[in-house]
């Protein structure tokens, strides 16, 4: 399975819809675009020092995710809100702007959905990060996807966030980060790379 597909299959798809007025079919739909975007972002943001460090300290915030269903309620859609801004480089309503003009999903749902989200998507990949470090701590993987020394096993940060968003373009490899875009910044870069 493809992180969005595992990410999905953790979201109660009926009682979402619900709270973002959808039906679960549209809901799943801008659900994935969502998460293809937002897991873009962070491989995006990776590619430096700095950017490699924030996401390490995000990934060390969000690694406690509970296994099965989640309670939407539970999710800190501020917390969501903030992640978006720095994965993608804009607003959730401007992110929702430009992925729907992308995708041809309807903006509103995706702009309420991006803050839901974007909580999990950090969880899922703290969680993968922990597995591939085997017992060594994710800013040891950072180190690593940086060329430091490092304990973890395995490729790094760059390998596991290039590994997802390689399953989710296909053929399950590593993916190169999209180059900066001057004109859309990282959210015009990402979309333009993955849709």
């Amino acid at each position: 399975m493809s992180a969005v597909t595992d990410i999905l299959a953790t979201l109660p798809m009926d009682d979402l819809a619900a709270r973002v007025g959808a039906t679960p079919a549209e809901t799943k739909k801008a659900a994935g675009k969502a998460i293809t975007s937002l897991l873009g972002g962070l491989h995006h943001n990776s590619q430096d020092t700095a950017g490699a460090t924030s996401l390490a300290k995000a990934l060390n915030g969000h690694s406690n995710q509970p296994d099965g269903k989640l309670d939407l309620d539970s999710i800190d859609t501020k917390d969501g809100t903030k992640i978006v801004k720095h994965a993608l480089g804009a607003t959730p309503k401007t992110a929702a702007t430009q992925l729907g003009a992308k995708t041809s999903v309807d903006p509103a749902l995706l702009q309420k959905l991006l803050p839901v989200l974007a909580p999990l998507v950090l969880s899922y990949l703290a969680n993968g990060a922990k597995k591939k470090t085997s017992g060594g701590s994710i800013t040891d993987l950072v180190t690593g996807s940086l060329g430091g020394k490092s304990s973890s096993k395995g490729g790094g940060l760059d390998d596991l966030l290039g590994g997802v968003l390689g399953g989710i373009l296909g053929g399950g490899k590593a993916t190169p980060a999209p180059k900066a875009n001057t004109s859309g910044g990282i959210l015009g870069s990402v979309l333009g790379h993955l849709f």
